[in-house]
């Protein structure tokens, strides 16, 4: 009787330890029953790489004589009794790729590294400048002897913006710290960023009876009221990181 290969069905010669098809090895030892078996037709379900499922712990075979019903090939096996060849798929890690669902934090980077940084030196600059008159240079003087009202208008102008630049630090840690208030007060402060410097415009504006503001003012209360915008629905998304 002819002898197949038990895993592809390719004819096997008396003196032949592997396939010479796919170099599975040929058990030594086995009855006749096991050793003259017909091989057993491969169907689309077994993989070409896993070993043959059939005859694994028939009685009086080989396999089933071994202890424990080991695999005499000698298959090393990890604690959980798999096979180190059978690979399991590695599930996507969450991250910062679209695929893992996990939405951008680069944004968020630049606003606690760079933006609210930036805005904190900006505004305790402005505001000790607004608070000495130096923005008037050498006519500070006769500005304020003109317009009376517009010193202290410009006090407390300028110590609103020294304390605004102290939120801004404050609300810079509390977001790093992912706060569970920290994307509100870093929103409030967008919009005292925008209210602040407004009615400045409009006070200062009454007092000197013309418009006291300039194009660079205008251009960074429109820039401000867009960041607005986009920071409310930026943060909305991500509520649910800020749970300290």
């Amino acid at each position: 009787m002819a002898k197949f290969c038990e895993r592809c069905g390719a004819p096997l010669r008396e003196s032949d330890r592997f396939c010479p098809s796919c170099g599975q090895p040929v058990p030594t030892g086995q009855s006749g029953q096991d050793s003259w078996r017909q091989p057993q037709e491969n169907t689309s379900q077994q993989s070409s790489w896993s070993r043959p499922q059939s005859g694994w712990n028939q009685p009086g075979s080989s396999w089933s004589q071994n202890s424990g019903g080991q695999d005499p090939w000698n298959h090393p096996q990890n604690s959980q009794g798999r096979d180190p060849w059978d690979r399991p798929q590695t599930p996507p890690q969450a991250g910062n790729s679209p695929q893992s669902g996990q939405p951008s934090m680069a944004w968020f980077k630049f606003i606690i590294w760079v933006q609210l940084f930036l805005s904190a030196l900006t505004n305790l600059a402005s505001g000790i400048t607004i608070v000495t008159g130096a923005q008037y240079g050498d006519y500070a003087d006769r500005v304020y002897y003109v317009f009376a009202l517009l010193k202290p208008l410009d006090m407390v102008y300028g110590l609103l913006c020294i304390v605004m630049g102290a939120a801004a630090l404050y609300i810079r840690f509390q977001l790093s710290g992912f706060k569970r208030r920290a994307p509100a007060l870093y929103l409030g402060y967008i919009a005292v960023s925008i209210i602040v410097p407004l009615l400045y415009i409009i006070l200062a504006s009454v007092i000197i009876g013309g418009f006291a503001g300039d194009s660079s003012t205008i251009a960074s209360l429109i820039t401000s009221v867009v960041l607005l915008i986009i920071n409310q629905v930026y943060f909305k998304k991500r509520q649910h990181l800020f749970v300290n």
